[in-house]
């Protein structure tokens, strides 16, 4: 019969150490309050249109449903890639419902990196060339 170990104690609270530890030197810094939870709050000045912070998801996966019915979707991070006018009229089966989307002009045209081996037969669509990237790197 095998033996229990003895269960220790991580050397960091969840409270504070395990994110300063984490975060020692980012600029950064996880604060807790009683009425909104955990929050991430900056320590320093960042530049403007500068990225403080980037994660990936631990795991992932389209709704069967959307899957089913063919939903584009980026392969990697899961970003939609049709336009929110395109998501209107696909949900609601009505085109009109599109149109009368508010600022029409605003919506970003969703631009979609196909897989290098589309011509092999592969449907796999991303919203970028650094997700094809990481795609290669990581599964595909």
């Amino acid at each position: 019969m095998a033996r229990r170990g003895r269960r220790t104690a991580p050397w960091w609270s969840y409270k504070h150490n395990y994110y300063a530890f984490i975060l020692d030197g980012n600029g950064m810094e996880v604060i807790a309050n009683k009425v909104k939870g955990r929050g991430l709050y900056a320590t320093r000045d960042f530049a403007a249109q500068s990225t403080v912070h980037e994660e990936s998801a631990l795991c992932c996966s389209q709704n069967m449903d959307d899957f089913e019915d063919g939903v584009p979707v980026c392969t990697v991070c899961l970003r939609f890639l049709e336009t929110p006018s395109a998501q209107v009229a696909r949900n609601t089966q009505r085109k009109k419902a599109a149109l009368s989307l508010p600022y029409p002009e605003q919506q970003m045209p969703v631009k979609r990196v196909p897989c290098l081996w589309k011509e092999q037969g592969c449907r796999d669509s991303f919203c970028s060339t650094r997700c094809r990237e990481s795609a290669l790197k990581q599964f595909h």
